[in-house]
């Protein structure tokens, strides 16, 4: 399970994830990009899912939208064709959720939302939900979140602090695997990613890399964790 991020201000919208993709086994196959930049629109995604999600949803997209509340209307309706898809192809009954942020010239403001494959509490499937101020998948338990300061009321107006603290207790949170829910591990790992959108455009960078190799298990005591040199925490309890 990838590790997705949002949190919106008044001054833009801020996206996190990991980028490493893993087999049926959890091994790693890979790493690559979760998230998705649309600057014509002033949009930005970020998804859980099989790792052609978001490049199939680009594409199927395609040109129909030209600004963030044309692309809020269709997305919906995209997203399920392209599940739909992935499920014919795949053969397995894989689902996906994905985080959507930008700003909408009708209504002048930043705004995000979720949108999911499965019902999520009063949501049905394939709706979108607006957002709270900040949100991650998974959410790290009690005792991750106060090891890495994450309930910390001193970093609520910081969405990069909040980000960089999530992405640490995401890769030590472990995650049932999809077609196996009796079966856990660790999921999040490769990279971090940051995305910016903000009135005067997006941006996105690489701020933290984990040693994960292909061909084998992630393991979250390997490396420095991301929020290592902010909290002066320590990934999984390693040491040297």
């Amino acid at each position: 399970m990838s590790a997705i991020f949002m949190a919106r201000g008044a001054n833009g919208v801020l996206a996190a994830s990991d980028g490493v993709f893993y087999g049926p086994d959890g091994r790693v196959h890979g790493f690559g990009s979760k998230i998705l930049l649309m600057p014509e629109c002033g949009a930005v995604m970020v998804a859980q899912g099989m790792g052609f999600l978001l490049p199939t949803l680009r594409f199927e997209i395609g040109f129909a939208a030209a600004d963030f509340d044309r692309l809020k209307d269709i997305l919906p309706s995209k997203f399920e064709e392209v599940i739909a898809w992935l499920r014919r192809e795949s053969g397995v009954p894989t689902n996906g959720k994905l985080f959507l942020g930008g700003f909408s010239p009708g209504r002048a403001r930043f705004e995000t939302y979720a949108i999911s494959s499965q019902p999520e509490g009063d949501t049905p499937a394939y709706t979108l939900r607006p957002m709270a101020y900040a949100e991650g998948a998974p959410w790290p338990g009690a005792e991750l979140r106060a090891r890495y300061g994450l309930d910390d009321p001193a970093i609520v107006s910081d969405p990069f602090e909040i980000a960089t603290r999530f992405m640490a207790g995401a890769r030590n949170t472990p995650c049932p695997m999809d077609q196996d829910l009796a079966r856990s591990n660790f999921q999040v790992g490769g990279f971090v990613q940051v995305a910016m959108v903000t009135e005067d455009g997006c941006s996105t960078s690489i701020i933290h890399r984990w040693p994960d190799h292909i061909g084998e298990m992630i393991d979250p005591a390997s490396g420095p964790n991301c929020a290592s040199e902010v909290t002066g925490a320590s990934s999984t309890e390693s040491s040297t």
